[in-house]
């Protein structure tokens, strides 16, 4: 037996504290052909509520350092099973847990009726246990871990990654239609920075600028969180980003093509039911510098957007920022 605790292992333990009995069946493994299995784990959904479903890639034949994947689908007979699965004349509840290092994309026909979607990444030796205890709650008195984090990167659709005719060997930032949040123009399955919380946060900011060390201005941001679920605490994680508004960076320049600029990322809490925390972002000319067409980092003078965003729907915005390169940024009225 494995001294590393699976997924089924760790879900049945949590389940059955709160009364649950768990099942469990090997539908398909993860870049192969054949739908034996589909049956079974078909035949075990059926006396389900909620399905888990493990997939995603792995680090043996799918991807690993000196193997590329020419395509970001989910492989082999996932997404079929997938489909089936969503396809139960008792809808039970489906939650797809991806097992990954890169990104992977499902048709937005599939993709757009699965409740629940976790990226799990490689999680090691205590990932098992750390995923049954953020699925799951047991009872008012042991709800389910609410520390959620965020996508690192750009999780581009299937559809846009297939219009685009995406190279994985070749990303080349000046390729329409881009790529990564700074670039990229589609329309994403998930943006960079994407995440949810079982609780919501309510977000209030604020800006006012200072003299910094050297006599130049910069712009701080003071973001409050406030938890307003009634009962569940859980994390936060804030995102600042900074674009030029139009015509602060002049068309022959290829920084016209940056979209957004993260300057910064903090995680806040946890946060307790009702609870508030604040944090505080500070734009300088550090976060705002860009190459020019000779390749000379520089500071496009103008007017600039900060917007701090928490991964779902809560953003702050400062739309009055003006920033040089002589007198740094500062506040317009």
């Amino acid at each position: 037996r494995s001294c590393m605790e699976t997924p089924f292992e760790a879900i049945e333990a949590r389940n059955s504290k709160g009364g649950g009995k768990t099942f469990n069946a090997t539908g398909c493994d993860v870049n192969s052909t054949s739908t034996e299995g589909f049956e079974a784990a078909l035949e075990a959904a059926k006396k389900a509520e909620y399905v888990i479903f493990m997939g995603g890639l792995d680090a043996t034949d799918v991807e690993k350092e000196g193997m590329d994947r020419p395509e970001i689908v989910l492989p082999g007979q996932q997404p079929s099973l997938l489909n089936k699965l969503l396809s139960l004349p008792h809808h039970p509840k489906v939650v797809l847990v991806l097992i990954h290092g890169g990104v992977v994309t499902l048709e937005s026909s599939l993709l757009d009726r699965i409740p629940a979607v976790i990226s799990a990444g490689y999680p090691g030796f205590y990932g098992a246990s750390a995923m049954a205890e953020a699925l799951l709650d047991v009872s008012d008195a042991d709800l389910a871990v609410n520390r959620w984090g965020r996508t690192p990167v750009t999780w581009y659709s299937h559809e846009g990654w297939a219009s685009a005719a995406f190279n994985m060997l070749s990303f080349d930032m000046a390729a329409s239609p881009g790529r990564t949040h700074r670039y990229y123009t589609g329309a994403p399955a998930y943006d960079f920075g994407h995440g949810l919380s079982y609780a919501r946060f309510e977000l209030a900011g604020k800006a006012a600028e200072e003299k910094a060390n050297g006599g130049k201005s910069v712009v701080k941001v003071v973001v409050e969180a406030v938890n307003e679920d009634s009962r569940r605490e859980g994390d936060v994680v804030l995102l600042a980003f900074v674009k030029g508004k139009n015509g602060t960076i002049p068309a022959s320049e290829p920084a016209a093509n940056v979209k957004q600029t993260l300057f910064g990322f903090e995680r806040i809490g946890p946060l307790s039911a009702g609870a508030a925390q604040t944090v505080t972002f500070t734009l300088n000319l550090d976060g705002l510098a860009q190459f020019d067409k000779n390749g000379m980092s520089t500071v496009f003078d103008g007017a600039y957007e900060i917007v701090v965003r928490d991964g779902n729907e809560g953003q702050v915005v400062i739309d009055n920022v003006h920033c040089s390169l002589e007198e740094g940024c500062s506040l317009t009225q």
